[in-house]
């Protein structure tokens, strides 16, 4: 069982007190604190007050080190600063939640109550530095040990258009099925089969095992085992030896080729409150090495939002916001290259229909403004059935914060969606502009 660090570390400061008044001032501060403790740690807590009561000492950490079956059990001083660190941020999380629905005079009281916490957590360790004493080389020259490329995405044009760096944030807006996923899953495998970094995908739309399998169809692609998506997701019987000898090939081959490692997460597992969002994020993202994090999608995050008093568009904007600051490294963690999926509202969905194109600018495409104004680079892409069964689809540059953003042009890009193949970036010795409709309908997916 995965044992929270905060816990632990409360566990290992508490369980190695040895001076009786130190043991009973921490006594008395957990008493009043443990009303702040998340309820799913608060019982675990209230053992340790529960054995001073009777016994005037805490827990032996030995008890929970077993328990939970911790390999590693930090430094006294860490866990100290640690715990006592925490604790604060419980407190001052609980003060926040009801600050909207106060009274002008109340808040100013909370807010000061707020700074004092803030002011208890100390500033150790921080330093200011004068701009002219920077290392300048740092910022514009690459270290040998730095990846000598950027994040890429499957599109030549957005390829040349913006080098992607750490600390820059993506929209990816599309109607349903116009393949906004397909893109973000494309640009999640260039980044650990071309290039060699750690991805993390935050899903709300599908299941682990449909996301693996389109990743495993667009392996099966570049390789030429030819494995149609859909033949993945209806599964195959155990006795079709032939069958099963092939998705095991395809598996050995999907290990042996990937360079970097690619995580799945789903919303709820995280902290879907926005104030707490970042901070999760960004501790997961430094305990991973994470470079990429891809956000599908925006707006179904909404059905999280359990506070009455914001609406589903403040709560969506919440949450982007927190994740582009993530991405920035505003949480004290590394910074990295962040994207989230959205949809487009009902207005620039009825436009593009008419259309037929990508007829809609970023800000009236956005149902939320995070994910126009946060955003440093915004595509669109659009395309109907007709245009799959012609194996295309269209993207657009609605923003780039670094250039000109290309509002005037269509562009058609080569779309396989039984496949899970979209863009016209080459990363295999097959050339997907020359990947012709025939050659595509062209396949026994398993070979029986």
């Amino acid at each position: 069982m995965a044992l929270d660090r905060a816990l632990f570390a409360g566990f290992t400061y508490l369980s190695q007190l040895t001076d009786p008044e130190l043991k009973l001032t921490e006594y008395n501060l957990l008493s009043q604190k443990i009303k702040f403790i998340p309820e799913v740690m608060r019982p675990w807590f209230q053992k340790c007050l529960d054995d001073y009561s009777v016994y005037e000492r805490f827990p032996a950490l030995e008890v929970f080190v077993d328990a939970f079956q911790q390999e590693v059990v930090p430094e006294f001083s860490e866990a100290d600063n640690d715990y006592h660190r925490q604790l604060l941020i419980w407190e001052s999380d609980i003060l926040t939640q009801d600050f909207s629905s106060l009274s002008i005079l109340q808040r100013r009281r909370r807010m000061a109550e707020i700074n004092n916490l803030l002011l208890q957590m100390g500033t150790s360790g921080i330093e200011f530095k004068e701009s002219a004493d920077e290392d300048i080389h740092k910022f514009f020259i690459k270290d040998e040990s730095e990846r000598e490329e950027s994040i890429i995405t499957p599109f030549k044009k957005i390829n040349s258009d913006k080098i992607l760096k750490a600390g820059d944030h993506i929209t990816i807006m599309g109607s349903p099925g116009s393949g906004k996923s397909a893109c973000a899953l494309n640009m999640l495998y260039l980044n650990t089969f071309v290039r060699s970094y750690n991805c993390l995908y935050i899903y709300l739309e599908n299941l682990v095992a449909n996301y693996y399998s389109e990743l495993y169809s667009r392996h099966s692609y570049v390789t030429g085992f030819n494995i149609e998506n859909k033949s993945l997701k209806a599964k195959i019987l155990p006795t079709e030896t032939t069958a099963k000898q092939k998705i095991d090939e395809l598996h050995a081959r999907f290990r042996a080729d990937i360079k970097g490692k690619i995580y799945f997460k789903a919303f709820s597992e995280l902290s879907t409150e926005p104030t707490r969002f970042g901070h999760v994020l960004g501790e997961l993202c430094d305990a991973y090495q994470i470079d990429l994090v891809i956000f599908d999608y925006a707006q179904r995050a909404a059905q999280f939002n359990t506070n009455p008093r914001l609406d589903r568009n403040t709560y969506v904007d919440m949450i982007v916001s927190s994740l582009a600051s993530c991405a920035l490294g505003a949480y004290n963690n590394r910074p990295f290259v962040s994207c989230v999926l959205s949809q487009l509202n009902r207005e620039a969905m009825r436009k593009m229909e008419k259309t037929q194109s990508l007829s809609f600018t970023a800000f009236d495409g956005a149902g939320s403004s995070s994910l126009e104004r946060d955003a440093f680079l915004i595509f669109g892409v659009y395309s109907n059935p007709v245009m799959r069964s012609e194996q295309r689809c269209s993207i657009k540059i609605l923003k780039n914060r670094d250039g000109l953003a290309d509002i005037e042009t269509d562009d058609h890009i080569p779309f396989h969606p039984q496949y899970c193949m979209i863009g016209d970036f080459t990363d295999s010795k097959k050339d997907m502009t020359d990947y012709t409709l025939e050659t595509a309908f062209d396949i026994d997916a398993f070979g029986l």
